[in-house]
């Protein structure tokens, strides 16, 4: 458990680094807006953090863990060879 949270913990500051990032850069954000559309307009900056710091997140754990996360889904423990 101890390794997954230090994973995890990784990935959320990987992501909030680059939602920061995305959010400072008026190219990006502008490009966020047409992604996201009118709803993500709206939100304020904490708003935007929030909803792009989860989205990053789940993105960054799937990319980086992939593997693992299918054989949690499939039930069946990886053999280390």
């Amino acid at each position: 458990v101890e390794a997954w949270c230090r994973r995890f913990n990784r990935a959320q500051a990987q992501a909030a680094q680059w939602v920061q990032h995305q959010l400072s850069d008026p190219e990006s954000s502008a490009d966020l807006v047409e992604l996201w559309g009118p709803a993500f307009e709206a939100m304020d900056r904490q708003q935007k953090e929030d909803f792009l710091g989860a989205y990053e997140f789940v993105e960054e754990v799937k990319q980086q863990f992939a593997a693992e996360l299918a054989e949690l889904e499939s039930g069946s423990p990886r053999r280390e060879e």
